[in-house]
């Protein structure tokens, strides 16, 4: 079974994760934003990674508390590979940073 190799155009992921920081919750002269559970700002950037992945094939289901789950189907359904998952959040602390990062392994 071939597999190919798939790469992420960094710049383009870069640049995404960038225009929320600055579209949601931005704080004025300031890295960092405020995008509160709940708030309206954490709807509109979910109602955004929500068409972003309707756009990518994807079948999105919410659920009471907000989650958002968002599934896409591999090209060959005869195939029985194992699920692939990965999560994060849109909202922020009070004064957040534009990213949070939990460093694994060794510091």
């Amino acid at each position: 079974m071939a597999y190919r190799t798939l790469k992420i155009d960094a710049e383009r992921l870069n640049s995404a994760i960038q225009s929320t920081c600055t579209a949601w919750g931005a704080l004025p002269d300031s890295t960092g934003m405020r995008r509160l559970s709940l708030s309206k700002e954490d709807k509109d950037v979910g109602d955004w990674l929500v068409q972003q992945c309707k756009d990518l094939g994807c079948d999105v289901k919410i659920d009471e508390m907000g989650n958002i789950f968002a599934t896409r189907a591999g090209k060959d359904p005869s195939e029985q590979r194992k699920p692939i998952a990965m999560g994060s959040h849109l909202d922020t602390q009070p004064a957040g940073i534009n990213f949070s990062v939990i460093p694994m392994g060794d510091s």
